[in-house]
């Protein structure tokens, strides 16, 4: 993760434009609270969006707090070098950045309390996502802090606030979503029904999740490939951003 070079500019302004939209707001909560744990496969949530949106990478065991006038971000020492040129960026929204340790410790236990004093100097009612429940160690060793102090809060939803805000898409978003348009009806034209007419001919038996895994395979074939590269400049860009299904019906 050492190599990643985060976008500044990029973060600043989606974060301001987040934090205009819950300002907003005439009912809004005080703070928002985002904890990302543990990454697990398969997974894709408002938090990871929130993530790749921000930063462009998931930051797991990572602590965000916005408060109406700063961003607390509490992670683990290699994702804060990481992040550290953030607070260095031109326009910049103010951001702090604490570190704790990459397993559960003692010392973490003061930036824990620290990010629970500036949740208690904002106010009682704290926006999360009320879907979600991070699960992690460090999830864990905060939950321990924070569970001494809960009722003193009061949870509001920010699920839709998030939706709502990350759904209004920047021109390099727009393009993005058609290059990933792009390669999704390709893979479906040039490789699945290919794919399913060869497997009917020759009475293959396969499972749905085979054929799944074939057509999660083709996206990185030469083949497939060279047909991305006449319509999609960034073909190196693509990935997936969920696993294929196939289903029967």
């Amino acid at each position: 993760m050492s190599d990643k070079k985060l976008d500044a500019p990029a973060f600043h302004r989606r974060a301001k434009r987040l934090m205009d939209a819950w300002k907003a707001e005439s009912d809004g909560p005080d703070s928002l609270l985002v904890i990302h744990g543990k990454t697990a496969p398969d997974v894709y949530n408002k938090t990871i969006a929130i993530h790749l949106w921000l930063f462009g990478y998931e930051f797991s065991d990572t602590i965000l707090l916005f408060t109406k006038d700063k961003i607390h971000i509490t992670t683990q020492r290699k994702k804060a070098k990481i992040l550290q040129p953030l607070q260095d960026a031109e326009n910049a929204v103010p951001l702090e950045i604490t570190v704790i340790s990459k397993d559960p410790a003692p010392e973490n236990q003061q930036a824990y309390e620290k990010a629970l004093a500036t949740l208690k100097a904002s106010g009682p009612a704290v926006g999360t996502i009320a879907s979600e429940e991070p699960s992690s160690k460090i999830v864990a060793e905060w939950n321990t802090v924070y569970s001494g102090s809960q009722s003193e809060f009061t949870s509001r939803d920010i699920g839709p606030l998030v939706s709502d805000t990350l759904a209004v898409k920047e021109e390099s978003e727009i393009k993005h979503t058609k290059a990933a348009a792009t390669a999704g009806a390709l893979l479906m034209q040039d490789y699945f029904v290919d794919e399913m007419a060869k497997i009917f001919d020759e009475e293959e038996k396969v499972t749905n999740r085979v054929l799944a895994e074939r057509v999660e395979g083709a996206l990185a074939s030469k083949a497939v490939e060279k047909r991305l590269k006449a319509k999609v400049p960034d073909v190196d860009m693509i990935e997936w951003g969920s696993l294929p299904s196939v289903q029967s019906g």
